[in-house]
């Protein structure tokens, strides 16, 4: 299995910290200024509960990673700012990376612009990877988020020809309601993830014979393991789905 980058470093740190109710985002915002402000946006139609927030700023480049606490006062408390620059930094570290921060709440965290390089993504007309080998996943989504950044920025489909390109794909994928990832094996066979209130993660694998669909809800951990069971052990998606736990069924109708 190919190892992760600093960039899916990136992504993993980001989604733990979503997790814990600080709402992470990448390629957000046109500067610090205006992404708090975009922020409140995201906070009231993705994350009503989000204690704060951390985003890099497109016109800024990558590099710098801005961070702050949502509040009704006028200004944010410094200590409490300070204490979430300390969570983030440590999420950070936590997935191997090395963060450069001086402690204070006026200071931005920074990284190296390794965590910004992203695998591209390769697009083809056949269904095999881009080294002529495996046949490669074909991969649909739609990125739900305030602003043009993040998956948003590619089309909404490529081919997926290793595993670093769609776990990196998996990870960078924006925890907001609706946001979804649909892998397609080259036998035209299904497996979905899609983001739900939480943020929680369900993953299924449609049945358009029967009408219905073969659901879980997972972690992200468990999802990245049923897909790598698609991609590289060959498995079908929904033997890929049963092997993380009991499925439930659901109409097409419901």
């Amino acid at each position: 299995m190919t190892g992760p980058t600093d960039a899916e470093r990136l992504s993993r740190a980001f989604r733990a910290l979503d997790a814990a109710g600080v709402i992470a985002r990448e390629d957000y915002g046109w500067g610090r200024g205006d992404g708090p402000n975009i922020m409140y946006g995201e906070r009231e139609e993705f994350f009503p509960g989000a204690r704060g927030f951390v985003h890099d700023a497109i016109d800024r480049g990558p590099g710098l990673l801005f961070y702050g606490v949502f509040t009704d006062e006028e200004r944010q408390d410094p200590e409490e700012q300070a204490a979430l620059g300390r969570e983030v930094v440590e999420a950070l570290r936590t997935q191997g990376l090395e963060p450069s921060w001086d402690g204070s709440p006026r200071q931005a965290i920074e990284l190296t612009t390794d965590a910004w390089k992203w695998r591209p993504v390769h697009r083809a007309a056949d269904r095999r990877a881009a080294d002529g080998g495996t046949p490669a996943l074909l991969v649909n989504f739609d990125d739900r988020r305030l602003d043009n950044g993040g998956l948003v920025r590619f089309s909404g489909q490529g081919m997926v020809g290793d595993d670093g390109v769609w776990r990196e794909l998996l990870y960078r994928l924006t925890p907001a309601r609706g946001s979804y990832l649909t892998f397609i094996t080259p036998d035209d066979t299904a497996l979905q993830l899609i983001w739900e209130e939480g943020p929680r993660l369900r993953v299924e694998v449609p049945d358009p014979e029967a009408r219905v669909y073969h659901y879980t809800h997972l972690s992200l951990a468990q999802a990245e393991q049923a897909v790598a069971a698609l991609a590289e052990d060959g498995l079908a998606p929904l033997a890929a789905l049963r092997g993380s736990g009991p499925l439930e069924t659901e109409s097409w109708d419901a």
